[in-house]
């Protein structure tokens, strides 16, 4: 079957595991249809262990476009992904994190999607999370299928799984793009995207390994990560992309957990995900 071409766009940060980087490569080498390009963007200086995966893997993989994008400093996952955007020559790109694990059909079933409706501006799935083991999955993250389904749940809650999703570039640029906007860079994304009548949908498989480790729950917990999400919330009010009610709903379930001690933000976390799809 002939599928369009398509880019990978990834982005790397001093913080990261030069092991964790080394299995996602993998994970992008083995798709059963392989990008026309890949495009990484250097946040800032990294280290000596990242620079041999990333040079490795350019010396290894010769035939693949690699494009390397590099910041004299460390902008954030929105800025980042922005500049790495404009170096991807494929219209659409599939977003990949650093620390995740794509399953071989992951590209083929979105590439599909695309085929076979060319409306479609945005397509993700399901993830499966694990803490170090793919064989130990602790949650499964899923998200809503249809347009009207994202449309409605992303008044509550984020409906895209960031790191499935591939998208077509134009849209997203028409769309203005990832915004400086911590934690919320996608989020903020698709409601925009929503808000410009662009078309969803997620495959109801779980097509990433997606990791969560223990600081995990640190970094979605505290109240700088209150503060932020209380201003996305109210960002969403202002654009009146949500009513009041929605607004206080989404304070009680979305901002107040976040000041849970963190053992206690991790149980709600992974046992809310087993009676209906997490809204943290």
């Amino acid at each position: 079957m002939k599928y369009e071409k398509y880019s990978v766009l990834l982005s790397i940060y001093h913080k990261e595991k030069a092991v964790y980087l080394t299995e996602c490569f993998k994970s992008i080498l083995t798709q059963t249809v392989q990008p026309d390009q890949i495009v990484i963007v250097k946040d800032g200086p990294i280290t000596e262990e990242l620079e041999f995966v990333v040079n490795d893997f350019i010396k290894k993989n010769k035939k693949i476009n690699i494009t390397i994008v590099e910041n004299k400093t460390n902008l954030g996952l929105g800025k980042a992904l922005n500049k790495g955007l404009n170096y991807c020559v494929n219209n659409l790109v599939a977003r990949v994190d650093t620390d995740d694990i794509n399953k071989e059909n992951r590209m083929e079933l979105q590439l599909k999607e695309f085929l076979s409706n060319k409306n479609l501006s945005v397509c993700g799935s399901n993830i499966e999370e694990f803490d170090d083991n793919i064989m130990n999955i602790e949650s499964i993250r899923k998200v809503p299928e249809t347009h009207q389904e994202i449309f409605r749940e992303s008044k509550s809650r984020n409906p895209m799984n960031h790191m499935t999703v591939m998208f077509k570039k134009s849209d997203v640029i028409a769309s203005g793009s990832y915004e400086d906007f911590p934690y919320f860079e996608d989020y903020f994304l698709w409601v925009r995207m929503l808000v410009n009548k662009f078309e969803f949908f997620n495959i109801q498989e779980s097509l990433v390994y997606a990791r969560v480790e223990s600081n995990f729950f640190e970094r979605r917990g505290g109240i700088q990560y209150f503060i932020k999400e209380l201003n996305f919330q109210k960002k969403l009010k202002e654009m009146k992309y949500i009513s009041t009610i929605n607004f206080i709903k989404n304070i009680l379930l979305r901002c107040l957990p976040r000041l849970l001690p963190k053992k206690m933000l991790k149980y709600v976390y992974l046992n809310y995900s087993r009676l209906k799809p997490r809204v943290i």
